[in-house]
């Protein structure tokens, strides 16, 4: 029953890797190349049970020891780095949008407008990891927001406005991961 088990969660994982496989393939031409191989590969997994009947299980390990050689060699193709370069590029893109977007929501809220926010991203392993931003800004015009009066009480100290900009750029270090010594602020 364990061996049921184990080779229909095989099917299941191997059929979502070819779905993933197939969706990154660059052009027609290496799909149908792709689509043959991964279905030779398809076709043995669902005969193993059968073999196994017939104890020509280690026939098949044989034909297993070469699967990385052709996975690496797929992998290695050019056209497929390019499309993988584009597509994170993408992600980057998408991701600094909404990064941009709510940090501009927060410095409204604080009467600022951000001028130009740039960010150094993280490669290989630490892809989509925030290394760096710079944040520019400056103060809104007097008439784009309502100024909120202010009651200064005995004990309070004032908060200058180094100190909101330092505020903020704990808040952004905390809520993007990123240590507060690569946030760069920059007031116009």
């Amino acid at each position: 029953m364990d061996f049921i088990l184990s080779w229909t969660r095989n099917l299941v994982v191997y059929l979502i890797l070819i779905a993933m496989i197939l969706t990154i393939v660059p052009s027609e031409k290496y799909k149908k190349y792709v689509q043959l191989f991964l279905g030779l590969i398809l076709a043995v997994l669902i005969a193993r049970p059968f073999l196994k009947l017939f104890q020509n299980d280690s026939l098949l390990n044989g034909y297993f020891e070469f699967y990385p050689a052709v996975t690496d060699e797929i992998e290695a193709l050019p056209e497929l780095k390019e499309v993988e370069a584009q597509r994170n590029q993408a992600i980057l893109d998408a991701y600094k949008v909404q990064i941009q977007e709510e940090l501009t929501t927060s410095a409204n809220e604080k009467g600022w407008d951000i001028v130009e926010l740039e960010i150094q991203w993280g490669k290989d392993e630490n892809f989509g990891v925030i290394q760096q931003m710079q944040i520019c800004f400056e103060e809104k015009e007097e008439e784009d927001f309502i100024i909120a009066p202010v009651v200064i009480e005995k004990g309070e100290a004032v908060n200058t406005q180094e100190d909101q900009i330092q505020q903020w750029k704990s808040e952004i270090a905390k809520e993007y991961q990123v240590a507060e010594k690569y946030i760069i602020m920059k007031k116009k």
